[in-house]
């Protein structure tokens, strides 16, 4: 069989008489379509596989942060409750719940503040719940006597004057912690002794000694 006779049998080119020579047959165009038509397809089917697999590897991602992130807080909250079991262990106070959780919230509110200063945070809190159990808004109707602290308006003055603030905001919370933190710091500097600190501002008057837990 002659290479002529072959290829028009294929249908794909056609021997065109006029011109002597082999021409491409309407075959050959559907096959390259065809070709182009299934090479789309297996294209579109590997994007397809590759977006599923980053998909796939994305939400493993996800879950293995999300499973850190629970890991991370649940030793944070079993350190957060050894924390709060010491400090309460050096704070003899017998309160209520509701006092009870509002010291937990004070006290991890104002952690980092009282930190910065050097008096201890039981001295600070113990002073509060005596004072004032923990009033904020509380007030003396035979003195001056305001706020958690029980400040005087001449000392609180003059410990705003030292921590460089106004005297404004008596029943800021915050800023009541904060000048009790350098009312506290400035005792210290005067005595060198957190015990004589502690009677000085209880008038001399200690009911318990406190181990004065930083």
């Amino acid at each position: 069989m002659t290479l002529k006779n072959l290829l028009n049998k294929t249908n794909l080119y056609y021997y065109d008489k006029d011109t002597l020579t082999f021409k491409v047959g309407k075959w050959l165009y559907v096959l390259y379509i065809s070709i182009i038509f299934n090479l789309i397809i297996i294209g579109k089917l590997l994007t397809n596989n590759l977006d599923i697999n980053f998909k796939y590897i994305s939400t493993i991602k996800i879950l293995q942060t999300k499973n850190q992130i629970i890991q991370h807080l649940e030793v944070k909250d079993q350190d957060t409750a050894i924390e709060w079991k010491d400090f309460r262990k050096s704070l003899p106070l017998t309160m209520s719940k509701q006092e009870e959780n509002k010291l937990h919230s004070l006290y991890f509110k104002y952690k980092d503040l009282i930190n910065s200063h050097h008096c201890p945070h039981n001295l600070l809190w113990y002073i509060a719940f005596k004072e004032s159990r923990l009033n904020l808004n509380a007030k003396n109707s035979s003195s001056s006597a305001q706020g958690m602290f029980q400040f005087i308006n001449g000392t609180w003055n003059a410990m705003c004057k030292k921590g460089g603030m106004d005297i404004s905001g008596r029943f800021n919370e915050a800023k009541q912690v904060k000048v009790m933190c350098i009312y506290l710091d400035f005792l210290f500097e005067k005595y060198k002794n957190w015990q004589l600190v502690h009677k000085e501002y209880t008038g001399g008057v200690i009911h318990y000694k406190l181990p004065y837990y930083k």
